[in-house]
C-alpha cells in the first residue's frame, strides 16, 4: 500500500467517525457544538439562514459549502482519530468534495430538525433527497479514489444519509442498497477480523432499516425486529448488567455507537411497544438505560458526551412517563411528570394541585418540550378516568352520607378545576407550540376532541347532580359555569379546522384536517371525541326537561359570544348564524368527511356507515312529541293492529293487568307486557350479578383453590357437542369473597363454566394463556366484551392482567389495540425479549436467572389496599420482594402455529401475606405444563439413538449441557402440578389403533412426533419427576381427548396412582372439580392434607375419600365423596347432581352491608 493511499484510506476512516459525532449532534439537538464541528463557506451559511428556500438546486452554493470538520484535541485523541480537523478545498485530494456535500445535507437537516419539522420546512427532505443523488459518487468517479474500498465507503456514507432523510419504502430500499454495498468493502466473509469490523455498519444498517419500517402501516414487529438486532448484536457476549457496563465504556468506538444507535434503538423499541399497547414492555426495555447511560456520563468527560447523556436521559424519562400514563400508575405519573419536567424545564417546578405551562414564549420549543406538553395534555385527560376522577366521584356522590357529602362535593369542584385548567393549557399554551407542524398539529386535534367529549360529559353529570350539592351550591354552580367557558372557549378557537371533504379544502378560509393524514391511532380518537361531543351537546341544547333549562340557556349565550365575537354568519345572510345552527352544520360537514374518507381510504365497513348516518338524527330526535301515537311499523304491513297490544307504545289500549281485562281477553296471549318486561329484566340482572360482584365462596374462610373448568380438549367442544374451558386458581378471604382470581387458559366454554360454578367476571385478575391454539384462548375475547358491557352498565372498569404468548398476542391484536376495549386489558408478552436475550429459553423458570434479570423472566403482581391487583413495574427502585403472586412461564414443546412464538408453561408462586400466613414457611408452588411433548434424556441427549453413528457428533457436542431442555426438571418443587395429557395412542391411524402396535421403536416415533406426552410420554415424564425430587406433590390431570370417554379418564387415574409413591395423589380434572390447596387457617398443618369439595354435601374431604361419578351425555365426572356415595339415596343423588349438570350452582355475593 502506498503513502498515499494509506493516507485517504486513514482520512475516510477520521471522516467516518467525525461523520458520527456529526449525526450525534443532530440527533440530540447539539447545535452549538454542531456549530464547532462544522465550518461553512461564507454563501453556504448565508443560504442556511435564508431557508426555508423553494429549490435547493437553484442556489448558487460554492465548490464547497463545508470547508472544514474540526473535533476538539482531547475528543480526537479519545477517538483515536489522525487529524482532528479536515479542510475542504480545491488544492486537497479531488474525493474530499464529495465528503464536503454530505456535511453540507447534514447541516441542512439538523436546521430543518431545529424547526421541528414544521411544514413549510419538512418539504426541504426530497430536494435533499435529489441533492445527495446528485453528488453520490458512481463508477465513473473512481479516478478520484486511491482505490475501490475508498469509493465504497463514501459510497455507503450517502447511501445511509439517503436512509436517514427519506421515509418508509425509500429510506429501506436506500438501507438495503448499502447492505449490498458491504458485501463488496468486506468480500470474505470467512475472515474473523473482516466480521468484527463490518458489524458496526449491519448495526447502523438495520437501525436505519428498524426506523423505516416504523414509519411504514402495520410494520411495527418488522421493526422491533431491526431493533433487537441491533441490540443483540452489540450486547452478544454481555450476559449480565455489570458485563454491559463494562462494555458500553471499553473503547470509544463502543460510547459513542451505544449513544449514537444502541439506545437510541432501545427508545424506538419502547416507542412501539407503546403504540402495542404493551406499556409494561416499555419500561422493560427502558429498564438498565439509564444505568448504562450513568456510565459512559462517569467514564466520559468529554462535552459532548456530557451534554448527549442528559439529551438521551430525557427522552428514556419521557417514554416511561407514556408508560406509566398507559398503564394508569397514579403515583408513578405524577413522580414521573415532577422529575421529566424539571428537568425539561430547568428549574421550574410542576404542582399537580396547581398545573401551570409556560407560554411559548418563554422557552424555544425542542423535541423534548414539545413531547412533554402533550404527555401533561394526556395526564389532565387521564385524571378523568382514574379510581378518584371527578366522574367516578360525582357517581357516588347520590350514595354519600350526609355528614361526608360537602368533603365529596369540594373534592369534586377541586378536580373540575384543575381540568379546566388542564383545557386551558391546551387552548392556548398547548396549541402555540405545535402550531404550524401538521404531524403534531393532528396529536393535538386528537386530544382536543378528547377535551370537548370529557368537558361535556362532566358537564352533564354536574347537572344531573345538581340536587345532591345543595351543602356547596354556589361553588358547584360556579364549576359549571368555568367548565361550560373553557368547553365552548376550546371550541370555538379550532372549529374552523374541522376537516371537509376534498373538493372544498380549497375554498376554505382557514387550512383545514386532511383525515388521511391522522396516524391510525390517533384518528378514532378525533372522530370518536367529536361525536360523543355534539351527542352531549344536543342534549345540552335540545332537552325539554327542566333541569337543562338553566345549563341550556347558558349554553346558547356563551356560544352567542363567540360567534359575535368571531363573525360567523349564516351562510351569506348578514345575520349570525344560530348556535345550534353553528353546531349541526359542523357536525354534518365532519360526517362528510368521515364518509369519503372511510370510502376512498379506510375500509370502508358499512356498519359504520350506517352509524355515521343515523348520528345525523341527533338533532332531531329530541323534537319527537312523546305523547304522539305513532303506527310506522304497520303503513306497509297487512297485520292485525292489536297483535302486539301491550308490547308496542302505538298499541297502548291493553292493561298491563291481566285481572282487569275482559274474559274473553283474558287467555288471548301467553305473555302480557309486563312479563316480557320482567323476564328480560330478570335475564339481564342475572348477567350484570355475574360481571358485577365478587363471588362469595362457602364455607367462609381464607383458602387457597384449584377450580377445575374444562372437560374435553381440542375441537370438539368448538363443535357444540361437548363441553371445554380451562382452569381457575382463586383464593378468599375471611369471609370468602374472592380477593384473588388466576384464569388459565380460557378456551370453549370458559366463561360459561365460570358461571355455572357460582363464579363472577370480578374474580378474574390474572390471565394466563401458554399459546395460540383457539382451545386455550376462545373465551379471552368474550371475557374482554363483557367487560366493556360492565362498564356501559355500571361505570365500572376492570382491567385483566393478561400473561400470554407473542403469537396469542397477536391473534389478540384486534381487541388488544381496539380503541374502545384496549382498556380492559393490560397485555404482559412472555416471549417479547427472545430476540435480544440469546439464552431466554434456557434461562426460563425461577432459579436459572440472576436477581437483575429477574424482570426478563417473571411477572410479579401485588395488590394494596383496595386497589386491583396490578403487576410491579420493571424499574430500577422496584423492590421484586413485594410481589405477592410471581408468575415464571416455563418452556414447553409444542408448536402453536403462529410461526413467531414457542409453547409455554407456567409455574405460580403464591407468597405468604399478612392475611395469608406462611405454609410450613414456604410459599405454596403451583405448576401448570400446558401443552407439551416430552423431551428428556431417555430420548435426547446422552442416550439418543444408541449405537446411531449419525448422532455421534451431536452426543459429543451436548453430552455435558444438552441442547433440548427437560420438560420435568422445571416442575420438581412444584407442590401441586396440573399436567396435560392429551391421548393415549394414535388412534386415528389405521395402523395404530391399538397398543400392541407400539414395540420400542414404534413408541419413541410417537413421542417424537405427537404435540401432547399421550400415554408414553406421560409415564416417562412422571417417572423423571418421582426420581429427582422428595417434595409430596398432587398431580391434576387433564385435556383429555374426547376419544377418552366410557370412564377412561377415572380408570387410567388409578393405573397411574398404583405406580405412584404411596403419598402422591393424583385426579383427573373436570369442570367443577375444587381442590382445597391450603386452608390458611390452619396453616400448621402439613401441606399434603389436600382436599376436595364433594359435589352432593359441598364440604371438604381428604382426597383418599373422593370416588368418581359420570353423568350426562358428555360424561361429566362429579367428585363425590364415599360417605355421600353410600348415604345420599340414588334418586336425590340424581336429583342434585342433574341440577349441577344443567344449572350449575348459584352465584352467592356479600350482602352490601358486609362489603
Amino acid at each position: 500500500m502506498t503513502n498515499k493511499k494509506k493516507s485517504q484510506t486513514n482520512v475516510i476512516r477520521d471522516l467516518e467517525k467525525i461523520n458520527q459525532v456529526v449525526d450525534l449532534c443532530i440527533d440530540r439537538e447539539l447545535n452549538k457544538e454542531l456549530e464547532t464541528i462544522v465550518s461553512l463557506s461564507e454563501d453556504a451559511r448565508k443560504f442556511l439562514e435564508e431557508l426555508p428556500a423553494e429549490k435547493l438546486f437553484s442556489q448558487n452554493i460554492s465548490e464547497f459549502p463545508v470547508t472544514k470538520v474540526t473535533l476538539p484535541a482531547e475528543f480526537a485523541k479519545y477517538l483515536s482519530l489522525e487529524s482532528r480537523s479536515i479542510t475542504f478545498q480545491k488544492e486537497g485530494d479531488p474525493f474530499l468534495k464529495y465528503w464536503s456535500w454530505l456535511f453540507w445535507v447534514k447541516m441542512i437537516r439538523a436546521k430543518i430538525l431545529q424547526n421541528n419539522n414544521a411544514d413549510d420546512w419538512i418539504k426541504l427532505y426530497e430536494e435533499l433527497i435529489l441533492l445527495l443523488e446528485n453528488n453520490i459518487p458512481a463508477s465513473k468517479d473512481q479516478d478520484k479514489f486511491d482505490d475501490g474500498l475508498n469509493l465504497n465507503l463514501t459510497r455507503f456514507n450517502y447511501l445511509m444519509e439517503l436512509s436517514a432523510v427519506a421515509t418508509s419504502e425509500l429510506s429501506y430500499g436506500y438501507a438495503e442498497r448499502a447492505r449490498q454495498l458491504l458485501a463488496e468493502i468486506f468480500p470474505h466473509k470467512n475472515n474473523l477480523k473482516n466480521v468484527e469490523k463490518r458489524l458496526p455498519y449491519d448495526r447502523w444498517i438495520w437501525w436505519n432499516m428498524g426506523m423505516a419500517y416504523q414509519h411504514m402501516r402495520g410494520r411495527n414487529q418488522k421493526a422491533i425486529l431491526e431493533f433487537n438486532r441491533v441490540i443483540k448484536s452489540f450486547f452478544d457476549k454481555a450476559t449480565t448488567l455489570q458485563d454491559k457496563k463494562e462494555l458500553v465504556v471499553a473503547n470509544s468506538s463502543n460510547s459513542l455507537e451505544f449513544l449514537l444507535n444502541i439506545l437510541p434503538a432501545t427508545l424506538q423499541r419502547a416507542a412501539i411497544h407503546l403504540k402495542q399497547q404493551l406499556g409494561y414492555h416499555a419500561l422493560q426495555a427502558l429498564f438498565d438505560s439509564g444505568l448504562l447511560l450513568a456510565e459512559i456520563s462517569q467514564k466520559s468527560r468529554f462535552g459532548i458526551y456530557s451534554k448527549a447523556v442528559p439529551n438521551l436521559r430525557k427522552r428514556l424519562d419521557l417514554f416511561r412517563l407514556d408508560a406509566f400514563q398507559q398503564l394508569g400508575t397514579t403515583k408513578e405519573i405524577e413522580e414521573s411528570l415532577k422529575n421529566v419536567y424539571k428537568t425539561i424545564f430547568l428549574r421550574d417546578e410542576w404542582d399537580c394541585d396547581e398545573p401551570f405551562l409556560k407560554p411559548f414564549a418563554s422557552y424555544p420549543p425542542s423535541a423534548d418540550q414539545t413531547q412533554l406538553v402533550e404527555q401533561i395534555a394526556a395526564w389532565f385527560l387521564g385524571k378523568t378516568i382514574g379510581t378518584n376522577s371527578c366522574v367516578k366521584l360525582i357517581n357516588k356522590l347520590s350514595r354519600e352520607k350526609d355528614n361526608k357529602k360537602i368533603e365529596k362535593v369540594q373534592e369534586i369542584i377541586k378536580e373540575v378545576n384543575v381540568f379546566c385548567k388542564g383545557i386551558g393549557i391546551v387552548t392556548e399554551t398547548y396549541w402555540n407550540w405545535i402550531e404550524n407542524n401538521s404531524f403534531d398539529e393532528r396529536i393535538y386535534f386528537s386530544r382536543w376532541a378528547q377535551f370537548l367529549k370529557r368537558g361535556t360529559s362532566i358537564l352533564l353529570k354536574l347537572n344531573k347532580n345538581i340536587k345532591y350539592a345543595s351543602c356547596d351550591i354556589d361553588n358547584w354552580n360556579a364549576s359549571i359555569e368555568t367548565l361550560l367557558q373553557s368547553i365552548i372557549t376550546l371550541y370555538c378557537k379550532h372549529r374552523p379546522k374541522l376537516p371537509v371533504i376534498r373538493q372544498d379544502r380549497s375554498s376554505a378560509l382557514n387550512k383545514t384536517l386532511e383525515l388521511e393524514r391522522f396516524r391510525s391511532d390517533d384518528l378514532p380518537d378525533f372522530a370518536g371525541g367529536l361525536s360523543s361531543f355534539y351527542k352531549n351537546m344536543s342534549i345540552i341544547l335540545l332537552e325539554k326537561e327542566e333541569d337543562f333549562s338553566n345549563l341550556r340557556t347558558k349554553t346558547e349565550n356563551k356560544l352567542k359570544g363567540n360567534i359575535r365575537k368571531n363573525k360567523i354568519r349564516e351562510g351569506n345572510s348578514k345575520k349570525y348564524i344560530r348556535p345550534i345552527k353553528l353546531l349541526i352544520n359542523d357536525h354534518l360537514r365532519l360526517l362528510a368527511a368521515l364518509d369519503e374518507y372511510y370510502k376512498e381510504f379506510g375500509q370502508n365497513q358499512q356498519i359504520h356507515a350506517l352509524k355515521r348516518c343515523n348520528e345525523r338524527l341527533i338533532w332531531h330526535w329530541h323534537n319527537d312529541d312523546p305523547g304522539k301515537v305513532c303506527s310506522d311499523c304497520f303503513k306497509n304491513n297487512s297485520a292485525n293492529l292489536s297483535s302486539f297490544d301491550g308490547l308496542l307504545s302505538c298499541q297502548n289500549d291493553i292493561p298491563r293487568d291481566q285481572e282487569s281485562l275482559p274474559f274473553e281477553e283474558r287467555n288471548r296471549f301467553d305473555l302480557l307486557g309486563y312479563d316480557y318486561e320482567s323476564i328480560m329484566q330478570e335475564t339481564e340482572d342475572h348477567l350484570t350479578k355475574h360481571l358485577e360482584q365478587h363471588s362469595c365462596q362457602e364455607p367462609p374462610k381464607a383458602a387457597l383453590h384449584f377450580l377445575g373448568l374444562q372437560r374435553w380438549n381440542s375441537l370438539t367442544p368448538a363443535q357444540g357437542r361437548s363441553v371445554g374451558g380451562g382452569y381457575f386458581i382463586y383464593r378468599t378471604n375471611a369471609k370468602g369473597e374472592v380477593d384473588l382470581g388466576i384464569a388459565i387458559d380460557p378456551g370453549f366454554d370458559y366463561v360459561r363454566n365460570l358461571f355455572r360454578m357460582g363464579f363472577s367476571l370480578r374474580d378474574v385478575d390474572i390471565v394466563l394463556i401458554s399459546h395460540a391454539h383457539a382451545d386455550h384462548l376462545w373465551d379471552f375475547e368474550s371475557m374482554v366484551q363483557l367487560l366493556n358491557e360492565l362498564e356501559s352498565k355500571k361505570s365500572i372498569v376492570q382491567q385483566l392482567n393478561v400473561v400470554l404468548t407473542l403469537g396469542s398476542y397477536q391473534r389478540l391484536e384486534h381487541i388488544i389495540n381496539n380503541p374502545k376495549l384496549r382498556r380492559f386489558i393490560n397485555p404482559l408478552v412472555i416471549d417479547i425479549r427472545k430476540e435480544i436475550e440469546p439464552e431466554f429459553l434456557s434461562n426460563l423458570g425461577p432459579g436459572n436467572n440472576t436477581p437483575e434479570e429477574f424482570f426478563n423472566y417473571c411477572f410479579a403482581f401485588t395488590k394494596k389496599d383496595k386497589e386491583p391487583w396490578a403487576p410491579i413495574l420493571p424499574d430500577i427502585n422496584a423492590n421484586v420482594g413485594d410481589g405477592e403472586i410471581e408468575i415464571w412461564p416455563t418452556l414447553a414443546y409444542h408448536d402453536d402455529y403462529s410461526d413467531i412464538s414457542d409453547s409455554f408453561g407456567f409455574i405460580i408462586k403464591i407468597k405468604p401475606t399478612e392475611n395469608t400466613p406462611q405454609i410450613n414457611g414456604e410459599e405454596f408452588c403451583f405448576g401448570y405444563t400446558g401443552d407439551t411433548k416430552w423431551v428428556g434424556e431417555d430420548l435426547y441427549h446422552k442416550n439418543c439413538c444408541p449405537g446411531a453413528g449419525i448422532d455421534a457428533d451431536c452426543k459429543k457436542k451436548y453430552t455435558d449441557q444438552p441442547r433440548w431442555k427437560d420438560v420435568a426438571g422445571q416442575y420438581r418443587d412444584c407442590d401441586v402440578l396440573l399436567m396435560h395429557l392429551g391421548s393415549l395412542i394414535d388412534h386415528k391411524n389405521e395402523h395404530k389403533q391399538q397398543f400392541k402396535n407400539y414395540p420400542k421403536r414404534a413408541c419413541e416415533e410417537l413421542i417424537r412426533d405427537k404435540n401432547h406426552p399421550y400415554l408414553m410420554g406421560m409415564i416417562r415424564f412422571l417417572g423423571e419427576i418421582y426420581k429427582e425430587t422428595q417434595k409430596k406433590k398432587l398431580i391434576l390431570m387433564g385435556e383429555f381427548g374426547e376419544e377418552l370417554r366410557g370412564g377412561i379418564r377415572t380408570d387410567l387415574v388409578k393405573r397411574f396412582r398404583q405406580g405412584l409413591p404411596e403419598k402422591w395423589q393424583m385426579v383427573p380434572v373436570d369442570v367443577g372439580l375444587d381442590i382445597l390447596l391450603h386452608n390458611y387457617a390452619d396453616s400448621g398443618k402439613p401441606l399434603s392434607e389436600f382436599k376436595f369439595l364433594c359435589a352432593l354435601c359441598e364440604k371438604p374431604r381428604l382426597l383418599s375419600e373422593i370416588d368418581y361419578f359420570r353423568f350426562g351425555q358428555d360424561e361429566a365426572i362429579f367428585y363425590i365423596c364415599k360417605t355421600c356415595i353410600k348415604a345420599t339415596p340414588a334418586d336425590v343423588r340424581q336429583t342434585q347432581l342433574r341440577q349441577l349438570y344443567d344449572i350449575g350452582r348459584e352465584l352467592r355475593t356479600l350482602p352490601p352491608n358486609a362489603l
